[in-house]
């Protein structure tokens, strides 16, 4: 059957599923292990375990560049409980967040990301005169060429480096997210999902912009709101930096002001006033989430144009 019948196959080979009876967990002296079955009969793996969690049920362990991975699901019913009010959310670089009340989240979040972003450039660089070399020697001194692959091209350092980073900067994100939702029971955040036509502001500018986690704050969003029982509402992303918040008309963004041109002539925080803006829109049933750019610059330039008093947004 098994020769006629069309099947898939796994290509995963550094890991195991196992279910309760295959395991069992203990504490010795202070420190917490998980005993698993091993190929020998009668005897079981103890391995460390660092956490306190009491885990349960079906896990996954996963052996990954000679560390075990214990992947389990937890109970959220002990989370803590959210905040009770609405709150817009500005994602930016500098800090992960800025709310609508003006506080920051996250700060010092850029100045991780572009220390990496430049340590990596100077890296490759190095690497690309190394491969350079390599390329010269790959006929002319095979043996030095392949020393060169062994000992001056490998990849160890450069994940490990890369792991502490992801772990550095989602520890920063999701203790921002948690901020958050301390104050929120509705967290309104722009969608980014969406792609617009981006600047060209140099290469070190955007080589710093490409390594943006906003894909990793969305999830955090979404992750950390779930188990707390927040609610998130995504709203149209368009124009949010660019429009004033006291006036409703467009203005210009300079570094971290922002500067209403045609309206109000006011000058606030960039950041803040766009989560201001954020938050407007969770009411304003005229620039729904899936109105095109467009669509919305031509709206907010009538209510521009409008009196003061009907130039609100329609709700």
């Amino acid at each position: 059957m098994r020769q006629y019948w069309k099947h898939g196959k796994n290509h995963t080979f550094n890991q195991i599923v196992l279910e309760p009876g295959s395991y069992k967990c203990f504490s010795h002296n202070g420190k917490n292990y998980i005993e698993v079955i091993s190929l020998k009969r009668g005897s079981r793996i103890a391995i460390p375990v660092g956490t306190n969690y009491s885990i349960t049920g079906q896990i996954r362990l996963i052996l990954r560049e000679g560390q075990v991975e214990i992947h389990y699901a937890i109970d959220n019913s002990g989370e803590r409980a959210c905040g009770t009010i609405e709150l817009g959310i500005d994602k930016g670089y500098t800090e992960a967040f800025v709310d609508s009340e003006g506080e920051f989240y996250g700060k010092g979040l850029g100045e991780v990301l572009s220390k990496e972003s430049d340590s990596l450039k100077k890296k490759y660089q190095r690497r690309n005169k190394i491969k350079a070399v390599l390329e010269k020697l790959e006929q002319k001194n095979p043996k030095k060429a392949q020393n060169i692959r062994k000992n001056n091209l490998g990849r160890k350092k450069l994940n490990r480096r890369s792991r502490r980073h992801q772990a550095k900067v989602k520890t920063i994100v999701f203790t921002a997210v948690n901020q958050v939702v301390n104050k929120a029971k509705t967290v309104v955040c722009e969608d980014l999902t969406k792609t617009f036509k981006s600047k060209n502001y140099g290469k070190n500018a955007n080589r710093r912009l490409s390594g943006w986690v906003k894909g990793l704050m969305a999830d955090a969003i979404e992750i950390v709101a779930s188990r707390r029982g927040s609610t998130v509402v995504m709203v149209n992303a368009a124009y949010t930096s660019q429009a004033c918040s006291q006036c409703g008309c467009l203005g210009k963004r300079t570094g971290n002001k922002f500067h209403c041109t045609s309206g109000c002539r006011a000058v606030m925080q960039a950041d803040h006033n766009a989560a201001v803006n954020i938050l407007a829109r969770l009411y304003d049933k005229e620039l729904h989430r899936w109105l095109p750019h467009l669509m919305v610059k031509q709206i907010l330039l009538e209510r521009c144009r409008r009196p003061a008093e009907t130039a609100q947004p329609v709700v």
